[in-house]
């Protein structure tokens, strides 16, 4: 499902997701047939906490998932979300709510990672570590965070 583009932000030490009123297809079980409209709204910050952990290619085949060059930070998620459907197909609306880590952080991570043809044939990683960091958020690659 595509996120409206200002649903990420990344600040410093932090990234966020929050979407508000996305609509989407609930089937009641995963992949279930029948399919009704509702709408889901989330807001999910990780807080960078610890030191950066740096992973370079184990190989120059684009194609084998240790090609990666990555700079990856333990990091504490918390967030609310919010889901509003119905009972079954024709039935009656409900919602609900939720939040997590809102007294005790939950643990995830967060950071940046290229892989396979966007990391370059052949390239190594600096001994500096934040070198490394500068480089990872110089290639072009996606951003990863999740708890």
């Amino acid at each position: 499902m595509q996120l409206p583009n200002n649903a990420v932000r990344v600040r410093h030490r932090t990234a966020s997701i929050v979407v508000e009123d996305l609509d989407v297809l609930d089937t009641f079980v995963f992949g279930g047939p029948d399919e009704v409209p509702a709408t889901i709204s989330y807001d999910i910050t990780w807080t960078r906490n610890g030191p950066p952990r740096f992973l370079s290619p184990g190989s120059d085949d684009p194609t084998d998932p240790t090609n990666l060059y990555a700079v990856f930070r333990d990091a504490v998620a918390e967030g609310s979300f919010t889901a509003e459907s119905v009972t079954e197909p024709g039935g009656d609306p409900f919602s609900f709510e939720g939040a997590f880590a809102t007294s005790a952080p939950v643990w995830g991570q967060m950071g940046y990672e290229a892989n396979g043809s966007f990391i370059g044939v052949g390239r190594d990683s600096p001994e500096d570590p934040l070198a490394v960091e500068k480089e990872a958020l110089r290639l072009p690659g996606m951003l990863a965070f999740e708890h």
